[in-house]
């Protein structure tokens, strides 16, 4: 991926489930969003938010974009640390497939339900616009075939994505009744799987002992040629 040895993802934030649970080192619910494993996987990234999420930054605003993004992100690293405890790695791409989520969340519910009068003439036309998205999608998923990042991180954030969506977008919806019906299972969700994974995280899972220093777990791991040189103290 030309980039760091991977001992720099845990040195600098990435998703470590031992730290995490063991050193009550939160803050790596967020950090690992901001986090590439080299050079190609962040360009991936920054083109997809060039093409994708500009055009949904002029559509929704930059705060709601922005919240979703991070939302997703938490999920995304909630997801991976639960599911894959033993791996380091990152958890941006997770973020993005949040953004994407939640575009697929807007047109099913701007689709599926009698709009508000003020949003149909906006509407129309949203599942042909989904395509560019959904292949978007695909491709970003498709970075799970590289090492260090996470398939249970991307689907955290596609799913927390769509959840937020359907609490974001259920505004539009013309009957109040229906908007309060959709609105509260997209926060049913968002409560039961966040809490789901947390008491799994924090009382069921035991992640690898040895990932308390990665330098050692990585040297161990590839024991001729390995360089630690990303650590704080170094």
């Amino acid at each position: 991926m030309i980039g760091p040895y991977p001992d720099a993802f845990s040195e600098w934030g990435g998703k470590n489930t031992y730290l995490l649970v063991e050193d009550g080192q939160y803050f790596r619910f967020i950090t690992p969003i901001f986090l590439h494993v080299g050079f190609l996987h962040l360009l991936v990234n920054v083109f997809f938010q060039l093409q994708t999420c500009s055009y949904l930054e002029r559509e929704w605003g930059f705060l709601p974009l922005i919240c979703i993004y991070l939302i997703s992100g938490f999920g995304s690293c909630l997801a991976a640390s639960t599911i894959d405890p033993n791996e380091i790695s990152v958890c941006s791409s997770g973020a993005l497939m949040g953004i994407f989520g939640a575009k697929i969340a807007q047109a099913i519910t701007w689709s599926i339900f009698t709009l508000d009068k003020d949003y149909r003439k906006q509407a129309n036309g949203m599942f042909e616009r989904l395509g560019g998205v959904v292949l978007s999608a695909t491709i970003v998923f498709l970075l799970t075939l590289f090492t260090y990042i996470d398939w249970s991180g991307h689907l955290g954030g596609l799913i927390t994505g769509f959840l937020v969506g359907m609490v974001f977008f259920s505004y539009a919806i013309a009957s109040k009744c229906f908007r309060a019906i959709w609105l509260i299972i997209g926060i049913i969700g968002l409560a039961a799987g966040g809490s789901l994974l947390g008491v799994v995280l924090f009382n069921h899972t035991e992640a690898d002992e040895e990932l308390a220093d990665a330098c050692d777990y990585f040297r161990n791991l590839y024991s001729e040629g390995y360089a630690c040189e990303c650590a704080w103290d170094a």
